[in-house]
């Protein structure tokens, strides 16, 4: 480049780090979605973070029915809204299989999550309608997941969706107050092994086609391989974002030249530090850091105060943050919006919800018996009554306008 520079007659002229600017603005722009959800979830309580899950698994079980409608009714579906897509495999709302596969296993985990609770919850009223239905929903929403993602074909989605599935059971087996949820684990098991009778029926020889294709003649090696030559060419500073299909062109070695262009590394570790050089490559080792520290809090040592549904919930949201930056290695489905949005929801359920909004948490009554009193107290010090067999308000000096009968007031106590 500055061969050419020179060339032209601009030697020593000074020139953006990033080789494309407007590239690098537009790839800030992308940002804004995953940004806004992710600042808008750490701002909501327990509670509400649940429900926007709910909101989530909803979106993506429409997703995934659609997948399922799509191949039934063949390549010429009126129902695939791309032109340039996987003809003959479910897409859902996607133009590509594999971030079809990465939102239908991320949904997964959640699904399991949510069965796991409705079992945990249920646990003492096993048969009554209100245990009973939130079981069954999950169990029909697994069920989907997977026979859509066995139609998918994706090969990294069938392995991280059985990756997520052998992580969810410890989920169903732990509790915090060391009981078994069994109920939810035998659900779970149950919803694996129908979905798989199923959908096998209908898709195991075209899973075999997919498994059986020699994985070295993926155009992902030399790929990577290229990616990396460029990335060291541009170190330290990277080439700038947005700029990979600029520059990889560069690097790109006359025999790997066929019709279509690489749009991206298919790798975005190597991706990154081509685009952001050392900047990147310490952003993304301190992101891995705190992963790490987060599975270890939650896995380890769990915080006394939160409630088992919380942290089952985190412990979900870890595993889906694992399970994407797993697929980042080989694929690029971090870079849609639609699985950037669901990887920054996932790290705002990570970080626990401000004191402020956490509703989730409500100050219990002291006088049960089952309230733990001596960790109520400790933690909320100014909601403790004067005494034990006191109702609540009755040591405080109430104005006159909120008696219960102004004309028959008592006399207040000093």
């Amino acid at each position: 480049m500055a061969a050419a520079f020179e060339l032209a007659g601009n030697k020593g002229q000074w020139a953006p780090i990033t080789v494309y600017p407007t590239g690098t603005w537009l790839s800030l722009v992308a940002l804004m979605p995953p940004l806004a959800v992710f600042l808008g979830t750490v701002s909501l309580s327990g509670v509400a973070r649940r429900q926007l899950s709910y909101l989530l698994l909803s979106v993506g079980l429409l997703s995934a029915c659609l997948g399922l409608v799509q191949v039934a009714q063949g390549p010429g579906s009126p129902l695939r809204f791309f032109d340039y897509t996987n003809p003959s495999e479910a897409v859902g709302f996607f133009a590509n299989r594999n971030h079809f596969a990465a939102l239908l296993y991320c949904l997964t985990v959640f699904a399991s999550a949510w069965l796991i609770d409705a079992g945990l919850n249920g646990r003492k009223r096993l048969f009554e309608p209100a245990a009973l239905l939130p079981l069954i929903a999950g169990f029909v929403v697994i069920l989907i997941l997977i026979a859509a993602q066995l139609v998918a074909r994706s090969r990294a989605g069938l392995g991280l969706t059985m990756a997520a599935l052998l992580f969810a059971w410890p989920l169903a087996n732990f509790d915090l107050r060391r009981e078994t949820g069994l109920q939810a684990g035998k659900v779970l098991v149950a919803a694996v092994a129908l979905s798989l009778i199923f959908a096998l029926q209908f898709a195991f020889l075209r899973i075999l086609e997919r498994f059986g294709a020699d994985t070295l003649d993926d155009a992902r090696w030399p790929f990577a391989r290229n990616t990396f030559e460029a990335a060291r060419a541009f170190m330290p500073f990277g080439s700038g974002m947005g700029t990979f299909v600029d520059v990889y062109g560069m690097f790109e070695p006359r025999e790997n030249v066929f019709a279509a262009y690489a749009n991206h590394a298919h790798n975005d570790i190597l991706e990154l530090a081509l685009e952001a050089g050392l900047p990147g490559l310490f952003l993304m080792a301190a992101f891995g850091a705190w992963i790490l520290w987060r599975c270890f809090d939650l896995w380890r040592r769990p915080t006394a105060m939160a409630s088992a549904t919380d942290i089952l919930w985190e412990r979900a949201a870890l595993l889906v943050v694992v399970l994407l930056i797993a697929h980042a290695v080989v694929d690029y489905a971090l870079r849609t919006t639609a699985i950037a949005v669901v990887f920054a929801f996932s790290c705002a359920l990570l970080v626990r919800p401000f004191a402020s909004v956490d509703t989730n948490e409500q100050a219990p009554d002291v006088h049960d018996d089952r309230i733990d009193r001596a960790r109520f107290e400790q933690h909320y010090p100014e909601k403790i009554p004067a005494s034990a067999g006191e109702a609540w308000g009755a040591d405080i000096d109430w104005p006159d306008e909120w008696q219960p009968n102004p004309f028959q007031q008592k006399p207040r106590n000093k």
